[in-house]
């Protein structure tokens, strides 16, 4: 940990809290994520937030292509310095903004995501990657415990919410390591975990209009304590306070239920009922 403490501060970096970095320093644990990620020779691999590059060297001898997108200018130098690859692009730029799906259409084939991300992030990059679903085959993230629980909760648990139901959606999703917080410098204030996506060709369930689905779902967990009936009437713009026992009697699904009780299945055959009442209305 001292040497990497040097390297830092010999190039100028200092861990930004506001960014939420944490540089692992076990190689043994850079190892294992890297073996998670299943990748050959053919395989393209993106890495988000290589830091120090810890992953970034192991990837690049078991990859055929290495991109890795690094928001520090410091480390982005600092990649391009210490590891000389012609396997290896690094990319200066902010992963919230990259077009994941835009890569994939370029390099021709799906890739794999590999990234020990900074926590203050982790959720809208889990949503833009899945947004790009078609593009990906694979995704190995380091997250913090907590959201590794709440990816992988069961319905009916305090745990399971709308990132739950809205990843399974695109993905199986499994916690394959627990880190503990002693493998990071500086070292964080809680545990972390390593968490393997493996994205379906096809989505779990058919939801209809994707769009719909997210509303209802994140409707159904704004408040916990609503039932269906009460979250879906807050739906913006869909004026359906009239029109639940419709919503009710052609989904199947007692809207005196829970949102948290409800599976990602339930979940599409509600989102489908929603958007017929709503195309419905438009019509009359």
């Amino acid at each position: 940990m001292t040497s990497l403490k040097d390297t830092l501060q010999k190039s100028g970096i200092f861990p930004y809290k506001g960014r939420g970095q944490h540089f692992l320093v076990n190689t043994a644990i850079a190892e294992k994520i890297v073996a998670l990620a299943g990748l050959g020779p053919e395989d393209v691999v993106v890495e988000i937030g290589p830091g120090t590059g810890a992953l970034t060297g192991n990837l690049v001898r078991q990859a055929g292509r290495v991109i890795v997108i690094e928001s520090d200018r410091k480390l982005a130098s600092l990649i391009g310095e210490t590891i000389d690859s012609d396997r290896l692009e690094v990319v200066f730029g902010d992963a919230l903004r990259y077009d994941f799906q835009a890569l994939g259409s370029s390099v021709g084939t799906r890739f794999t995501v590999v990234a020990n991300l900074p926590y203050n992030i982790s959720t809208p990059l889990i949503f833009r990657l899945l947004d790009a679903h078609r593009a990906v085959k694979r995704i190995v993230l380091m997250l913090q415990k907590e959201v590794a629980l709440r990816l992988t909760a069961r319905p009916g648990t305090k745990e399971y919410g709308a990132l739950t139901v809205s990843a399974s959606l695109f993905a199986d999703i499994s916690i394959a390591l627990a880190v503990g917080s002693e493998n990071f410098y500086p070292k964080p204030k809680v545990d972390s975990a390593v968490v393997v996506f493996d994205i379906r060709t096809v989505p779990r369930a058919d939801v209809g209009d994707v769009d719909t689905f997210l509303k209802v779902v994140r409707a159904a967990f704004n408040s916990r304590r609503k039932t269906l009936r009460n979250a879906l009437k807050a739906l913006p713009g869909a004026d359906l306070a009239e029109r639940m026992e419709v919503i009710q009697n052609s989904s199947g699904i007692d809207l005196g239920r829970r949102g948290e009780t409800c599976s990602v299945e339930e979940f599409a055959v509600l989102a489908r009922a929603v958007a017929a009442v709503v195309q419905g209305g438009h019509d009359s």
